[in-house]
């Protein structure tokens, strides 16, 4: 979701293995205690890491966007697999009230980082600021708070200003926790940005929204309803990827 979300025309695997070459030829790299981390970093701000070990594996590939939304976060917890290994999710709460209690924010949410040097030397709870960025998977557009409320579902009203963590529930359907928000919020500023591999559009926008401002990223395919405006309300299912800053 995040690539294409941010133009990159990723639809086989042979693509896909196209931009892992580019990244690990032309990536700036950073010696860490599992190997290497490769970054390339593109004109608009679109990211792409890779993660190799010691055996010249790579083992972790993140996208991510340099224009994303730095906020304090109490990070709480980090995710591993069966393995042990970590995956790159990471649990934090929005804007902590307390400083030792890296819980105490406004909100819990998952995000997904490439920054694994980062996690790895994570011990006990602390507050980091995190670049983030969410990706959508779909937007719905409102001109005014009053259209918004019109199309709201009347079992489940929410407010115009709001964000549901979906990806810290489990539930039957969906066992696996999961980097992804609803997020309700005014527009504050918007751009249209061009991917310079791809020459794709996709939408830069902010959403002021209950707590903090979030950077939505959006292929103009991920636009169902409207188009984003300034002033105007949104309704994002997004996916949060993080940069420790």
């Amino acid at each position: 979701m995040p690539a294409h979300s941010m133009g990159f025309a990723i639809e086989s695997e042979e693509q896909f293995m196209e931009y892992l070459d580019l990244v690990v030829r032309t990536g700036e790299q950073t010696e860490t205690s599992f190997g290497r981390k490769f970054s390339l970093v593109f004109s608009n701000g679109e990211e792409i890491v890779a993660l190799m070990d010691e055996d010249h594996e790579v083992f972790h590939v993140n996208f991510h966007h340099r224009k994303g939304m730095a906020s304090p976060v109490g990070i709480y917890e980090v995710d591993t697999n069966e393995e042990g290994e970590l995956t790159g999710l990471t649990f934090g709460s929005m804007r902590p009230e307390e400083e030792t209690n890296p819980e105490s924010g406004m909100y819990p949410f998952v995000f997904q980082t490439g920054d694994m040097e980062v996690l790895e030397a994570f011990q006990q709870s602390e507050t980091r600021n995190v670049e983030i960025a969410a990706f959508a998977h779909q937007v719905r557009c409102f001109a005014t708070e009053e259209e918004f409320d019109q199309k709201q579902d009347p079992e489940v009203p929410l407010s115009s200003e709001s964000l549901v963590p979906l990806g810290i529930f489990n539930d039957e359907v969906n066992d696996v926790l999961a980097p992804t928000i609803l997020l309700n919020g005014v527009v504050t500023d918007v751009e249209l940005l061009q991917n310079e591999l791809s020459q794709a559009q996709y939408w830069q926008f902010t959403v002021q929204t209950v707590g903090a401002a979030y950077v939505v990223f959006a292929s103009l395919d991920r636009v169902t309803e409207g188009e984003p405006a300034v002033g105007g309300i949104v309704s994002v299912e997004a996916w949060l990827t993080g940069r420790f800053v």
